[in-house]
């Protein structure tokens, strides 16, 4: 499906067949929507001579338009599912890795950090279950390059 340039606010409006309507100007039907509160505007730049033309192209394009919606938010859930499906088999790791009691804080500090770099220390320390000083103190070792405990 070719995609449109309205955006997921609008798509979900036009998609709505309440905020289209047929207003007759005296001469033809014109078909308005309605996106901004109260405010009609014109749709199509067509002006129709008989009704049924515009109440056809109104199911039409609301079916389509709620199509796109679908479609789009379905790929935005995809792509967030697939996100958080990411971030816990990373917390996962990391769990079993605070777990693991061959391992020094130090270490599991340091592999917190290379796996997670945008995890701040109280995040470290809540994932690895202890202080943020102490967090603070072995990232300072480690940022140092200090190998000594």
């Amino acid at each position: 499906m070719s995609r449109t340039s309205w955006s997921d606010d609008d798509l979900e409006k036009l998609s709505r067949k309440k905020n289209h309507r047929v207003r007759y100007n005296g001469h033809n039907y014109i078909w308005e929507h309605r996106l901004k509160g109260n405010k009609w505007e014109k749709h199509s730049i067509d002006c129709y001579a008989e009704y049924r033309k515009p109440l056809h192209e109104i199911h039409y394009w609301t079916y389509n338009y709620g199509k796109e919606l679908s479609e789009r938010q379905s790929k935005q859930d995809s792509l967030h599912y697939r996100e958080l499906k990411r971030y816990l088999s990373i917390t996962a790791r990391m769990v079993r890795i605070r777990e693991n009691p061959k391992l020094k804080t130090r270490d599991k500090i340091r592999m917190v950090m290379k796996t997670m770099p945008k995890k701040t220390a109280v995040g470290i320390a809540e994932l690895l279950n202890i202080s943020r000083q102490m967090v603070h103190k072995h990232q300072v070792e480690i940022l140092r390059g200090n190998t000594s405990n």
